[in-house]
């Protein structure tokens, strides 16, 4: 594998051609745009198949990528470059293995293999594309530390070619990823920094995504009061591009903090609109937070083959039913420094000042505070640490 991870990419490439305006584009395109924008893209034909495929990919009809793909395979002449029919043909049987659930190793060595024929110039266009849709289905046969190098170079990649969208696209699913490596890990300031980067590029759906993940990341802590505050935030998000994988995502996320604050009806009204779904592993996510409304064992759920869900979604199950472990609920005073330091580090002054104003003697509040963070990292080991500047962070 590594040394098919030669990247020809020329950082000096200049100035956007309309070529690469058009290709950065549609390969940024929600549902909506590609179908908005199927003539204008149909006038390019080497790009034409490629929207096609993005669009039936978003919206898993399995059999009409199947179908493009046969079409793709007996029309090489209708490409004017022929480097990239081999990209859009390679990259099309990619995304169909990852909807068929059959991702394999020799797909992705396939793919990478182009780099030593394909045209620099080609390389430097595709290469983003490719590194991103190889690291995400790494990350579907759970290939997790191998898919957090792919992503890294997924963004270099997107940063030569100023496709700025897909590059946040592309930060939170690295993110994403490295919660996959280490669950115990606190993202919150990661994903504070996405959603100020898509919002900056108008990525809506990614930032709405972003804040979502931060309403699960409190979730986890117990803080249910934040994460529900920022689970009703992410909706407002989503909503400005309904119906992609991160609109149906958010709603997912939500329903499962709801599910957590005993709101049960409304998580069943969330679950049921996400059901409706067409991609399969929003069906699947939503099928996860029924069953742990109706306390069906992973077990059975597990017997379910043709069940799709992403990384992560079968743990919540399996969490639920250790009931010999009830989830550890932080006092107020705990909430109230999580809460602090989780989006920013602090000194020991801030958080004395935070917790206990300036009216107490400084002493006893050292002790006090000791004694608080003494009790929170026996309840979750190490959550709070010191970083190099001697101040406290969530680990």
């Amino acid at each position: 594998m590594e040394e098919l991870q030669r990247d020809k990419s020329n950082p000096l490439e200049p100035r956007k051609s309309k070529n690469q305006e058009t290709f950065t584009y549609l390969i940024e395109s929600t549902i909506p745009e590609l179908e908005a924008s199927y003539y204008d893209i149909n006038k390019n034909p080497d790009f034409f198949y490629y929207h096609q495929i993005l669009l039936y990919y978003y919206k898993t009809d399995i059999e009409k990528l199947k179908l493009l793909i046969k079409d793709i395979r007996h029309n090489k002449k209708l490409f004017l470059n022929l480097d990239h029919y081999h990209i859009v043909y390679r990259l099309a049987q990619l995304r169909f293995s990852i909807r068929k659930n059959k991702v394999s190793m020799t797909l992705i060595h396939t793919l990478l293999d182009l780099q030593n024929t394909v045209t620099a110039k080609a390389w430097f266009l595709w290469s983003g594309e490719i590194y991103g849709i190889i690291a995400f289905a790494l990350g579907e046969i759970a290939n997790f530390e191998l898919s957090k190098k792919f992503y890294e170079m997924a963004i270099a990649a997107f940063h030569r070619i100023s496709a700025n969208k897909k590059k946040i696209r592309a930060i939170h699913n690295y993110i994403a990823t490295l919660a996959s490596l280490n669950s115990n890990k606190s993202l919150i300031k990661e994903y504070l920094f996405v959603f100020r980067q898509a919002y900056k590029q108008k990525s809506f759906d990614f930032a709405g995504l972003a804040l979502g993940n931060i309403a699960r990341e409190y979730q986890t802590l117990g803080l249910l009061d934040a994460a529900e505050k920022y689970s009703k935030k992410s909706l407002s998000y989503a909503m400005e591009n309904p119906f992609t994988v991160q609109y149906y995502l958010v709603h997912l996320f939500r329903a499962h903090i709801l599910i957590d604050l005993k709101r049960h009806t409304e998580a069943m009204t969330i679950i049921h609109h996400c059901k409706s779904s067409t991609y399969a592993e929003i069906r699947g996510g939503a099928l996860i937070l029924e069953s742990i409304i109706l306390g069906v064992r992973p077990s059975y759920i597990k017997l379910n083959k043709q069940l799709r869900l992403l990384p992560g979604w079968m743990e919540r199950l399996q969490l639920s039913f250790k009931k010999n472990k009830p989830p550890l609920e932080p006092t107020e005073l705990e909430t109230k420094l999580i809460y602090f330091i989780s989006t920013k580090e602090r000194s020991r002054e801030q958080v004395i000042h935070h917790l206990y104003g300036e009216r107490i003697d400084r002493e006893y509040t050292i002790n006090r505070l000791n004694v608080l963070l003494s009790r929170i990292n026996q309840k979750w080991p190490r959550l709070i640490t010191k970083n190099s500047e001697n101040k406290y962070i969530l680990t």
